[in-house]
């Protein structure tokens, strides 16, 4: 939970040290656009050390809730909305853009594809918006600068909306459709598969395959919107 720019050296050093690393997401933001050799060699060390890394990229937990009531398997649209608290473009997007990734592979299941036709229909310190197809899939990105809370967090899927609802006791609900599904915290979610990961009781949250393909995601995303921009 230290800056993004931290990351990689101290998950670097806790590797070498031999200590399991559950990062805060961005995972890795050494560089604006070339970050993802830097996460793989982040992984040959873990293997190397024989030891846990993890992404708290925790939004993907909530999709098996999904798996009852809806078909996953032919995903034509996807879109996800969230109200970062850091002001500026890139802050934008380096903020939320790894939660939007990671629910975006763990839908779709062809994991080996690039985003291409990558556009910014808005782009400002406080808002920008980003387009593109990812193998069928059209994409779509929403993140808006809130300083107070509550944020709102939402993603659609197929034209579906889903709104995160807070309760009481920081319970929480997926509502769409006038219809809610309970969910839990997915943020305790991430750490509970950490410690069973540790324990080997199951595998963490987040692969090592997903990660590397959203830091990969982020990087094509960010190199287009500074090409662009120049």
């Amino acid at each position: 939970c230290t800056p993004a720019e931290l990351h990689a050296i101290q998950a670097r050093k806790c590797l070498e040290a031999g200590i399991h690393v559950l990062c805060e997401k961005p995972f890795v933001l050494e560089t604006k656009d070339k970050n993802y050799q830097i996460a793989k060699s982040l992984f040959s060390i873990a293997k190397e050390k024989k030891k846990i890394l993890t992404v708290n990229t925790q939004w993907v937990s909530i999709i098996p809730y999904l798996e009852g009531d809806f078909d996953l398997k032919n995903i034509k649209s996807f879109s996800f909305y969230m109200e970062p608290p850091l002001r500026g473009e890139l802050n934008l997007i380096t903020e939320a853009i790894p939660h939007a990734n990671s629910m975006l592979l763990g839908l779709i299941s062809n994991k080996n594809l690039l985003p291409n036709n990558i556009n910014f229909p808005i782009s400002n310190d406080e808002e920008i918006i980003m387009q593109f197809n990812y193998g069928k899939c059209e994409a779509g990105y929403h993140f808006k600068l809130k300083e107070q809370r509550p944020r709102k967090l939402s993603f659609t899927i197929n034209g579906t909306e889903f709104v995160r609802e807070i309760g009481g006791n920081y319970t929480q609900q997926l509502v769409y459709n006038r219809k809610a599904i309970d969910i839990p915290d997915p943020l305790t979610e991430s750490v509970k598969a950490f410690v069973g990961a540790i324990n080997g009781k199951c595998g963490p949250l987040v692969s090592e395959r997903d990660i590397l393909n959203n830091i990969r995601i982020q990087d094509l995303i960010i190199k287009e919107y500074l090409s662009r921009k120049s």
